[in-house]
């Protein structure tokens, strides 16, 4: 695999890896199972040469092993053990270093983000060690919420701040009003993001090569409102004209709204980097991870 090159793919960069030196390993917090793999990490760690810190904030200290905060480890990668949600938290902590990060499954978690199972990553690490892997680098969605800028990597929302209330919302894409009523909310995905809430809410799964956006009503009143596919360069206002909002996304809160304020939404040029190295390929694991060859999705 020659070095340093990158082919862009929609929405995604990807680029050739080199021998990883250093990682620093966040878990799942409170998962035995997980600080366990994080163990066997090291271990597999230090037969390979390599450097291995497991991350403070979330595994706490463990005996033995070198612990310091993920933000000051120096790491090459970043190793995500756990489900869905302890990699997009990995993520986002990982934005000041710019390392990719590499999620690794836990039997107790959905993870179909991750790349490699616990029980994948001696070979994982040999992979990392001798540069055999690429690296994807993916765009985030972009928020501006009175006037802070937030970034998120499934979704951004706008919900009803009162659960058991409807709120009014008004949907413009590029200036023009698309979306009009009353609802539970509505959202923005992308393509990684079309997986998990936007899925749920009806919205349609986005190959990661597509470069667009997924427009998902949650619950709207007026059953006609239906998911749209928007190009990822256009920007998308959700405005409140009836009662009040709350902004989010990746299960993080970036603010609530009232009547006659909205929310701009698009594409970022930020972008975060994550880890492959499995030949199996994109329709098989969607295929393998919502059992779709089955006729549903996961219990």
């Amino acid at each position: 695999m020659k070095r340093g090159w990158r082919l862009v793919i929609g929405v995604s960069v990807l680029r050739a890896g080199e021998g990883v030196k250093r990682l620093c390993v966040a878990v799942k917090p409170g998962s035995a199972e997980a600080l366990s793999v994080a163990k066997r990490i090291a271990e597999a760690s230090t037969e390979l040469g390599l450097t291995c810190v497991i991350d403070r904030e979330s595994a706490g200290e463990v005996p033995g092993l070198t612990c310091l905060p993920l933000e000051e480890s120096r790491a090459d990668v970043l190793v995500s053990v756990g489900g869905d949600g302890t990699l997009i938290y990995t993520i986002h902590r990982a934005r000041a270093l710019k390392a990719p990060v590499l999620g690794v499954s836990v039997s107790e978690s959905y993870g179909y983000l991750n790349e490699v199972e616990g029980g994948e990553v001696a070979e994982a690490l040999a992979a990392l060690a001798e540069g055999r892997f690429a690296v994807e680098e993916v765009s985030f969605v972009e928020c501006y919420a009175r006037g802070s800028r937030h970034l998120a990597v499934n979704e951004v929302m706008v919900v009803s701040e009162a659960p058991h209330r409807a709120v009014a919302l008004e949907v413009r894409i590029e200036g023009e009003v698309v979306l009009r009523g009353k609802m539970d909310g509505v959202l923005v995905a992308t393509a990684l993001g079309s997986t998990a809430y936007s899925l749920s809410a009806g919205g349609p799964i986005l190959h990661p090569e597509v470069d667009a956006l997924v427009l998902t009503p949650i619950c709207p009143v007026r059953q006609f409102a239906r998911p749209l596919v928007v190009p990822s360069g256009h920007r998308v206002e959700v405005r409140v004209v009836g009662g009040r909002a709350l902004v989010a996304g990746d299960s993080f809160e970036f603010g609530r709204l009232g009547v006659g304020e909205s929310v701009l939404i698009h594409r970022s040029s930020e972008r975060f980097a994550l880890v492959r190295l499995r030949g199996e390929g994109y329709y098989s694991k969607l295929s393998r991870y919502l059992r779709l060859s089955e006729g549903g999705l996961p219990g």
